[in-house]
């Protein structure tokens, strides 16, 4: 789980059947085990992904090869060692079982405490309610290099959209991404709470926040858990499987 995460470096084939159009990229997990994503050479540049649940076959092949069939594609990856390609198999392999399960599976194979599963659904309806009051941010065009207007962001009532409008006014929208489309939020480093990106398939939204290091600071002390949007996004991206219903209604696993 955590080695999926963490993600690896393998040469990933643009046609698999013939091992043509070789590529050097970085293949990882999102939070929630939903998504097997590919980059460049840093996460930030998202190129694609496929959905763990269309999964339907891990097999090995030449040359330290991994063939990932899902319903609509084929991966052909290359890993740079025996090991490496015999460990991620086994993990591709452990995902498709949970994937096929239902990661609510995986939670209650985890924990069963119920006092444990309260907490959760208490910081479940608080992410929904951050996520429509929504933030105001710095949004950067690439990188964190050019600074553009100070821009609000939220999501619509049916959690289809993250968009972001003009700060006085949220009905004047400049922009949006699908929900669906969102793999992650990755944080610029540890230290440094007020940068962070958020990945999707089709573009990477760079971003400030210059308000979250305090309070992540209070979070911390006062273990409340998410207080920041960032946080919610977070918690939202990384949870939704398992405590949202497709129309992002809250649902919890009976226990």
């Amino acid at each position: 789980c955590d080695m999926l995460k963490e993600g690896g470096i393998f040469k990933k084939f643009k046609n698999a059947a013939s091992r043509r159009g070789e590529r050097q990229r970085i293949i990882w997990s999102t939070g929630n085990l939903a998504r097997i994503v590919w980059s460049d050479t840093v996460k930030e540049n998202t190129l694609g992904y496929i959905d763990s649940h269309s999964i339907q076959q891990v097999a090995e092949s030449a040359n330290n090869g991994i063939k990932i069939v899902c319903s609509a594609r084929t991966l052909e990856l290359e890993a740079s060692s025996k090991a490496l390609q015999r460990r991620w198999i086994r993990g591709l392999r452990w995902l498709q079982q949970y994937a096929y399960l239902g990661l609510s599976s995986y939670l209650k194979s985890l924990d069963k405490d119920k006092k444990y599963l309260e907490q959760k659904v208490l910081q479940a309806k608080k992410t929904l309610e951050i996520l429509r009051r929504g933030q105001t941010f710095s949004k950067y065009k690439t990188n964190y290099g050019q600074k553009v207007h100070s821009r609000h962001f939220w999501c619509d009532s049916g959690f289809r959209f993250l968009q972001w409008s003009d700060p006085a006014d949220r009905t004047k929208i400049r922009n949006y991404v699908e929900m669906n489309d969102i793999c992650c939020v990755v944080r610029e480093s540890i230290a440094d709470f007020t940068r962070f990106s958020i990945l999707s398939a089709r573009k990477c939204i760079s971003l400030t926040d210059h308000a979250s290091y305090s309070d992540n600071r209070l979070r911390d002390e006062s273990n409340e858990g998410c207080v920041t949007f960032v946080d919610a996004l977070d918690f939202y991206l990384n949870q939704r499987e398992i405590f949202f219903t497709p129309n992002s209604e809250h649902c919890i696993v009976e226990s």
